[in-house]
């Protein structure tokens, strides 16, 4: 999806505002193209999931579990992307950050094996939230992940919507 959303010229998005198209519709629109395409490839991993075998819980509710993160890192992606003017430079910058939130978060080593304030640190990153909740969702316990997982979207979005105003300049959307 990545080709999707740099434009170094912002022509695209100038000529939607002068459509009367505003950048905060422009954002979330094209936000929930690329989530609705990470849910079909999700919905596909539930399906070899529960199919398999590997997992205790069934394939809907790995889907609905993970829902609230794929919304998260869809939102955070598209920031990531939105600031990047470069296919490059937003390509090497998602494996980056998305590998340091990984190891920082707990997704590559057992969290208790860090140190407290990484720990700490990592209760409050979207890596550890996410790995939290995903944790909860595959033993069937409730998660209380999700109202933070739901700010996370939204603050990603509403620093996608500056982002693309700031690029667009003094097209009024």
């Amino acid at each position: 999806f990545a080709p999707l959303y740099i434009r170094g010229d912002q022509s695209m998005a100038r000529l939607l505002c002068s459509q009367r198209i505003g950048v905060t519709k422009q954002v979330l629109a094209e936000l929930a193209g690329y989530g609705l395409g990470l849910m079909v490839l999700l919905a596909a991993m539930s399906a070899i999931l529960s199919g398999s075998g590997m997992v205790s819980v069934k394939g809907w509710q790995v889907f609905m579990g993970m829902l609230p993160g794929l919304w998260m890192f869809a939102a955070m992606g598209y920031l990531i992307y939105s600031l990047s003017d470069q296919l490059i430079g937003g390509i090497l910058a998602t494996f980056f950050l998305a590998f340091a939130l990984c190891y920082v978060g707990g997704c590559l080593y057992p969290i208790r094996m860090f140190p407290d304030v990484i720990q700490n640190l990592s209760a409050v990153l979207p890596s550890g939230i996410a790995r939290a909740h995903t944790v909860n969702t595959f033993l069937g316990i409730p998660s209380a992940q999700i109202p933070k997982m739901v700010a996370y979207t939204g603050v990603f979005a509403a620093l996608s919507v500056a982002v693309r105003y700031g690029k667009v300049g003094k097209v009024r959307g």
